[in-house]
């Protein structure tokens, strides 16, 4: 055997398998720089390629997922995220210290409805740090996921203090702006929120969810004009987003414009005829506007589509009671209260307890 020549190949194995890789890590460059301009298709078509030329590369999976996801390719965004899955599980047994892998496969989880196993995979992530001893210094991404992770953890406090670390390292990441001001906005410090949407829109102008956030924090705040104007701004970056649609509806309510508000939800439906919350807030716009019927449909609507939201319930009990039907209002505000809202006991022990006895409220 030719040991020498053994010898001599390895080298040049590795110099060509470090080509496909950077090769493959351009591609997925190429694509991230389409899908932020909302390019989906071309994106798409870049971590096709990146995927061909590195069937193992994780990122690509997980980007071209995100880009099939955004383009309403449901199925083939699930099948990408399965990989992902798949990938980094075996990776986890060669490195189980890659907080990357595990960001990647918790965020693949929650797209395909494993929040178990997603909020489980985060919590990994902070156990990875638990503080910033194992942090390597300028490592800001590692701040940004376990930030990341304790917002999906419900920790905002905490989130916020590992973005303010990242951010102190790389002031240029939209991104991290982005998670900072969801915690904000969860902690009810819509000011602040409203500052981290405008930096991270300042960085990235075509990131739509930074309008749609500001848009809704301006709402909380009563701007009605302001958010307005963001929610215009975002349909013009992508007029098929039926979110927009139904917070520019929302917005236009605050505004008294409730015909105009009645055609943004109308349109939102069209795009999505599956998002419950349309049908909610169009139930309670029509209830405004004493169109009982049509609010009565929508909230059934919303009832089919969640079964266990307890708003839907409660808001049908209501004009269900309106409508005269108050053996349909005192069951739906007790399946609304079986399910946590407390309004509805008030509603049951104001107007239901004379059924017990056979009496009707009158």
């Amino acid at each position: 055997m030719d040991t020498k020549r053994i010898f001599l190949l390895l080298p040049t194995l590795i110099i060509i398998n470090n080509c496909y890789c950077q090769a493959s890590k351009q591609l997925v460059d190429l694509g991230i720089a389409k899908e932020r301009l909302h390019s989906y298709k071309v994106a798409v078509t870049y971590f096709t390629k990146a995927i061909k030329i590195d069937p193992k590369s994780d990122l690509a999976y997980y980007h071209r997922a995100l880009a099939e996801s955004d383009h309403k390719d449901t199925a083939g965004a699930k099948a990408d995220f399965g990989k992902v899955i798949e990938i980094n599980s075996d990776l986890e047994k060669n490195d189980p210290n890659n907080g990357a892998a595990y960001f990647r496969r918790a965020v693949a989880k929650a797209h395909t409805e494993d929040y178990d196993g997603a909020d489980s995979d985060f919590q990994k992530i902070i156990a990875l740090n638990p503080d910033d001893k194992n942090i390597v210094p300028g490592d800001y991404e590692a701040y940004e996921r376990r930030g990341v992770a304790k917002n999906r953890l419900k920790d905002y406090k905490g989130a916020i203090d590992d973005f303010d670390k990242a951010i102190k390292i790389n002031p240029k990441d939209a991104d991290i702006y982005s998670d900072r001001g969801f915690a904000k906005t969860m902690l009810e410090d819509h000011e602040g929120a409203i500052l981290d949407c405008t930096v991270a829109i300042e960085i990235n102008p075509y990131e739509v969810s930074n309008y749609i956030n500001r848009g809704t924090n301006k709402e909380d705040l009563k701007d009605h004009k302001g958010a307005l104007a963001d929610y215009k701004k975002a349909l013009e970056i992508n007029p098929d987003d039926e979110e927009i649609y139904r917070c520019r509806g929302y917005a236009k309510e605050g505004l008294k414009d409730y015909q105009g508000a009645l055609e943004d939800y109308d349109k939102a439906i069209e795009i999505n005829p599956d998002d419950e919350l349309v049908y909610l807030n169009r139930g309670n716009l029509k209830d405004n506007m004493l169109d009982y019927k049509g609010a009565l449909d929508d909230y059934t609507k919303a009832v089919e589509l969640a079964p266990d939201d307890e708003s839907a319930y409660f808001n049908r009990g209501g004009t269900r009671f309106l409508m005269g039907d108050q053996l349909g209002a005192c069951s739906d505000w007790g399946k609304a209260g079986e399910l946590g809202e407390t309004m509805a006991l008030d509603m049951i022990k104001q107007h239901c307890q004379s059924l017990l006895s056979g009496k009707k409220t009158p």
